[in-house]
């Protein structure tokens, strides 16, 4: 039932029906009308379809972030986590990041990270962190450092996540 696609394997159907659900659940953003990504494009993406439209969509960035003091991590960026409206309710969000925590696990990653709400991930796993966040604003081309109440991570490897330091990510955010 869930498919993984390398991004660069996504087919012109895919890519339509992606930007489809994308601009369905993420109406506020207009990047989604011309393509399947918001700032970066993910090389991993976890689908679920269904005949007529993606049921559900999860894109990861491999990412090697810093954090002050703590040296390098190995993370999973999870971006753009979407149901279509028509199939909400059906546990697809937590299916979606276990398989994608496994696959995470098989490739040695530290940590899963999305932006997100605590209530929603919380049963995959992940918490807020109250570190503060280096990141790339791509909307006015500059670099910002500041606590963001949306971060969350989930262990991957077992490793305790560093509560304490400056988390650069090296880019933008996901």
């Amino acid at each position: 039932m869930i498919q993984y696609l390398e991004d660069r394997n996504v087919t012109n159907e895919q890519d339509r029906r992606l930007r489809e659900l994308l601009t369905i659940c993420f109406p506020q953003e207009p990047a989604f009308r011309e393509r399947r990504y918001c700032k970066e494009v993910p090389a991993h993406r976890w689908l679920i379809e269904t005949p007529g439209f993606i049921a559900a969509h999860a894109a990861v960035h491999d990412k090697t972030i810093s954090v002050e003091g703590h040296g390098s991590f190995r993370i999973g960026g999870v971006a753009e986590v979407a149901v279509h409206p028509e199939s909400r309710g059906r546990g697809y969000v937590r299916e979606l990041l276990a398989e994608i925590h496994r696959w995470l696990a098989a490739q040695g990653f530290d940590f899963a990270m999305l932006l997100g709400r605590e209530g929603i991930y919380r049963s995959s796993g992940y918490r807020t962190i109250t570190n503060e966040i280096r990141y790339l604003d791509t909307k006015l081309g500059e670099w910002k450092c500041e606590r963001l109440d949306c971060v969350m991570v989930a262990p991957i490897s077992g490793m305790d996540w560093p509560d304490t330091g400056v988390v650069d990510l090296n880019g933008p955010t996901f």
